[in-house]
């Protein structure tokens, strides 16, 4: 099978997106408002419907779901803040700090880290082996929401969550700060919410990085269990040649969603156009 060009599939994701929806991520994206709208698929009922691309019903496990996210939360973020410190041999975080040039590179630095050491692991965790054992956890929920972005097996938490982002702050080693660290946390968490959250919002501040993966790519991996393995960036799952079934499927998904917002606009119009020959009469 030819592989696709992914330049090509890229600038078809942005005119798909459209200029305005592309200006308002960017947007977002600077000023790291891009957590709020994806918490509960509730809270904003019918403005957000239209970008609901999947359906399933969590039942009670929703309990023992948020007991277990907010387990891994609270320990892995101990470890982290007192690893740091100690491993840089100072106290950081009491410094004076300005944000510069070197809070946004240390963060760039830690994504691009982190993004290739867990391809790799999440890749080594689909074989059959290691995927029953450690992995199949996570693939519980065919049709994920934000809280399953955390919801893993102990081992895989500690291996495929916690060893990318240790690995880029060491090498960083004493020319880390605590507030790189925190950005990091926030940019990762995010961006793990709008992978999960089952809605393609066009105007996520995430979908405008080029080469990013995004809540569809991550859904089919769920549900075809297969491809888009990358977590920040699709650049590895190029490369490898792991991307080419969802590259197909996106297109087959984006022609179906175009049309039913042609069919939507045409009721729209229907209903305006009767209700201004009903006052005209």
């Amino acid at each position: 099978m030819a592989k696709y060009s992914l330049l090509r599939y890229e600038i078809d994701r942005f005119k798909y997106k459209g200029l305005s929806h592309v200006l308002v991520g960017v947007f977002m994206l600077f000023s790291y408002f891009c957590i709020l709208p994806y918490f509960g698929k509730n809270v904003f009922g019918p403005l957000i419907e239209q970008y609901l691309y999947q359906n399933g019903d969590v039942g009670q496990k929703i309990y023992y779901i948020i007991f277990v996210t907010i387990l891994h939360i609270f320990v892995t973020f101990g470890c982290f803040t007192c690893f740091i410190p100690l491993y840089m041999g100072k106290i950081t975080i009491f410094e004076k700090y300005r944000v510069n040039r070197e809070f946004s590179s240390q963060i760039l630095f830690c994504i691009f880290i982190d993004d290739s050491v867990f391809y790799w692991i999440h890749w080594i965790l689909h074989l059959p082996l290691f995927y029953k054992k450690i992995h199949k956890k996570h693939h519980e929920f065919k049709n994920p929401f934000s809280l399953t972005g955390e919801f893993d097996s102990i081992p895989e938490y500690y291996i495929a969550g916690t060893l990318p982002p240790l690995i880029a702050f060491a090498y960083l080693g004493s020319s880390a700060h605590m507030f790189s660290y925190f950005g990091y946390v926030i940019f990762k968490l995010g961006k793990q919410i709008d992978q999960h959250c089952g809605y393609e919002f066009d105007f996520s501040p995430y979908h405008v990085i080029p080469f990013t993966g995004s809540g569809i790519s991550h859904t089919f991996h769920h549900t075809h269990n297969e491809g888009s393995i990358g977590n920040f960036f699709s650049i590895w799952d190029h490369i490898m040649g792991t991307d080419q079934q969802f590259i197909k499927y996106f297109y087959s998904w984006s022609e179906k969603k175009m049309l039913q917002r042609q069919q939507q606009i045409k009721r729209i119009d229907k209903k305006n156009e009767t209700q201004d020959k009903a006052k005209a009469q």
